[in-house]
């Protein structure tokens, strides 16, 4: 957890300071790490824009842990690698025009720090930053949304990108954000009034499915209401998103009474795929996937990226497409056939297309493609040997394999290898320890395919 330490809240002394403070546990919360300073420049203590708040800590695919505050320098980030144990540089993300503590009408007092979450779905944006907060660089009486992205760790990041799609000079403020772990979409929850005049206030919810390119805006309060600067409704919304459903809340204050409201929002998910699996057969990639359930499914778009070429590393080119079923409720399969010219490592995705045009992409799915055309056998080596030796095998497709060592006489010594290998060279080393002197045979079958050696054991 991630905070802010005051030398003395309130305090206007230029001696006190305010920091950022990390500790973790790793016993549920039993016991705790020794607290330690991760903020580089120090802030105030008047609670106001000078001061060091608002680190809302989120952790990475890999375990990384990412945080952003706003303070003295606007808006900056920092990141562990090792748990907390260490912490790089304060890292600058955006400059935060009027502030962090703004006001808004009707409002006993207001905030635009950050929220910091990182996309840890299957999603083609897996691994990306975001920093979401609110601030009034648009003018004093129109408080937008806005965004950044880092998708290098938090190295770089991108202009600010406005969430809130309208046109008008009112205010969007107090919003919260998180990623569904199951889509990689980007969900959004604030105050809006686009729609209304005086300080009568509707809630509103933003969705992203591109990795924050675009944003749909639509409104999920079903009335304005109209809150009061004399009453005190908090500071925060929230939202959450797991396998497609949304759970926004928000403060709601009607002729001076509170209350706490929630919503669910179901994210319509085109196409639910079960699997996406690619093998290699007598060098052609045999591709397979499975879905559960369509909804206006188009059809798939099938796309290959060679990894071992170094300018291509990031280029997908489309090689396929596979008519959707449209609407089903069934389970459907669908193959495809690759035929790439020339040996590597190859990615595999599908790109998942509506009939209105929007899209989803699924995992990535490696294939490691070589020449091999046939069912082989190779020498042992060394031979003779004492008390180990490397046998080798390829398989032109994926096998299911036996690999046995017999004596002289044709009595089963042991078994060295047993199941399924995939196609391609493959090597086992076998330890005759346990063996005396003498020869002995190898075998490997493979279906119908059987390939013997002998070899020599010397002590």
């Amino acid at each position: 957890m991630t905070w802010t330490e005051f030398d003395d809240y309130g305090s206007s002394n230029p001696s006190d300071s305010s920091r950022i403070r990390f500790s973790k546990s790793t016993d549920q919360g039993i016991t705790w790490s020794t607290a330690k300073t991760i903020s580089d420049v120090s802030g105030n203590c008047i609670d106001s824009d000078n001061t060091d708040e608002g680190a809302v800590p989120c952790v990475g695919p890999n375990g990384e842990i990412y945080v952003s505050w706003a303070g003295p320098l606007g808006l900056v980030f920092d990141k562990s690698t090792n748990g907390g144990q260490t912490w790089g540089a304060d890292i600058f993300v955006s400059n935060m025009p009027g502030g962090w503590d703004f006001d808004v009408s009707g409002i006993y007092r207001c905030n635009g720090l950050p929220i910091t979450m990182c996309d840890i779905s299957s999603s083609p944006y897996r691994g990306y930053i975001y920093v979401v907060w609110s601030d009034q660089r648009n003018g004093a009486t129109d408080t937008d949304i806005f965004m950044a992205r880092s998708t290098n760790g938090g190295s770089n990041w991108s202009t600010p990108i406005k969430v809130n799609d309208d046109i008008t000079a009112r205010h969007q403020f107090f919003v919260w954000s998180t990623i569904d772990p199951s889509t990689g979409h980007l969900w959004f929850v604030f105050y809006d009034r686009r729609n209304t005049t005086g300080a009568a206030t509707d809630v509103f919810v933003a969705k992203s499915t591109d990795g924050g390119t675009t944003f749909e805006n639509f409104k999920v309060s079903e009335t304005p209401f109209t809150p009061t600067a004399s009453v005190f409704f908090g500071d925060y919304t929230n939202i959450a998103a797991w396998n497609g459903k949304i759970y926004p809340f928000w403060m709601r204050l009607n002729s001076g009474q509170l209350s706490v409201l929630i919503t669910k929002i179901q994210d319509i998910i085109p196409v639910e795929l079960n699997s996406f699996t690619a093998d290699v057969k007598q060098g052609k990639v045999y591709l397979s996937w499975e879905t559960a359930t369509e909804l206006n499914n188009f059809g798939f778009y099938i796309e290959r990226r060679n990894v071992d070429v170094p300018e291509n590393e990031t280029e997908w080119v489309e090689i396929g497409f596979k008519e959707g079923r449209g609407n089903s409720t069934e389970r459907n399969l669908y193959q495809f056939v690759d035929y790439p010219i020339s040996d590597g490592t190859y990615h595999y995705r599908l790109r998942q297309i509506d009939y209105d045009g929007s899209f989803e992409y699924s995992n990535e799915v490696e294939v490691n493609l070589f020449s091999v055309k046939s069912f082989e056998l190779s020498q042992n080596y060394p031979n003779p040997f004492n008390p180990s030796t490397t046998i080798s095998f390829q398989l032109p497709e994926a096998s299911f394999i036996s690999l046995k060592v017999f004596d002289a006489l044709g009595t089963e010594v042991e078994t060295i290898a047993e199941g399924k290998y995939p196609a391609g060279v493959h090597e086992v080393v076998f330890n005759a320890e346990e063996l005396s002197s003498g020869l002995y045979l190898y075998r490997i079958i493979s279906g119908a395919n059987e390939l013997t050696r002998k070899m020599m054991v010397i002590k």
